[in-house]
C-alpha cells in the first residue's frame, strides 16, 4: 500500500504557516521604532517596508492572524485526510492530540528564537511580510471594517482595540508615532505587567 504524500506536504507547509505567523507576531511586535528610522534615513528599503507595514499595524496583525488560521485549518485538514481510512476514534484523538502539542511547541520555539533578534528577523523577513500582508489585504480589510461596524459605533473606541491581543497590544506600544510615543520606562512597565499574566 503506497502512502499518499499530499497529507504529509499540506501538515509541513500548514505547520511551517503557524510558525512564521507566530515568528511575524513576535519580530513587528518587538521591533525598536527608533532603529528602523535610523535605518530608513541611511537608506535602508527592507527597514522602510518594516517602518509601512507598522504604518498599518491593524493590517498586519489581522494578517499574521489570518495565516495562522489558515496554517490551523491546513494541519487539521491534513490530520482528517491522513485518518480518512482509519476508522479508530482513538488513533484519531491521539494524532489531533499530538498536533495540538506539536504547533504550541512550534509557536513557542519559533517565538523564542525571535524575541532575542525581533529587528533582524523583522527586517529579514520585511519582503515576504509585505507580500503576505498585500495578498491578504481584500480579506483583512473587509474583516477590519466588520470588526469596525459590529464595534459600539458611538463609544470612542479604537480601530486597534477592535483587534487587541496580547502580542497587538506590544506592537501599538511599539508602533506609536514619536508624538505619542511612550517613554520607555513606561514601555518596560507595562511590558512587565503583561509578563506577569
Amino acid at each position: 500500500m503506497d502512502v499518499d504524500p499530499l497529507p504529509w506536504l499540506i501538515m509541513a507547509f500548514s505547520v511551517g504557516l503557524v510558525a512564521l505567523a507566530a515568528s511575524l507576531e513576535i519580530a513587528y511586535s518587538g521591533a525598536n521604532r527608533r532603529n528602523m528610522r535610523d535605518l530608513v534615513d541611511a537608506g535602508n528599503r527592507r527597514a522602510q517596508t518594516v517602518e509601512t507595514l507598522l504604518g498599518d499595524a491593524t493590517q498586519l496583525l489581522i494578517s499574521t492572524m489570518l495565516l495562522k488560521t489558515v496554517g490551523l485549518v491546513g494541519a487539521g485538514v491534513s490530520v482528517v485526510m491522513l485518518l480518512a481510512d482509519d476508522a479508530r476514534w482513538l488513533s484519531a484523538l491521539f494524532a489531533v492530540f499530538l498536533l495540538w502539542i506539536v504547533l504550541a511547541a512550534l509557536q513557542v520555539l519559533s517565538r523564542a528564537y525571535v524575541q532575542r533578534r525581533p529587528d533582524a528577523v523583522a527586517l529579514a523577513l520585511a519582503p515576504l511580510t509585505s507580500g503576505i500582508v498585500t495578498l491578504l489585504w481584500p480579506i483583512s480589510a473587509l474583516l477590519q471594517r466588520l470588526g469596525l461596524q459590529i464595534s459600539d459605533s458611538e463609544a470612542e473606541v479604537s480601530e486597534e482595540s477592535v483587534f487587541l491581543t496580547e502580542d497587538g497590544l506590544r506592537l501599538l506600544i511599539n508602533v506609536r508615532d514619536e508624538e505619542d510615543s511612550i517613554e520607555e520606562v513606561e514601555r518596560q512597565m507595562i511590558a512587565s505587567i503583561l509578563d506577569m499574566e
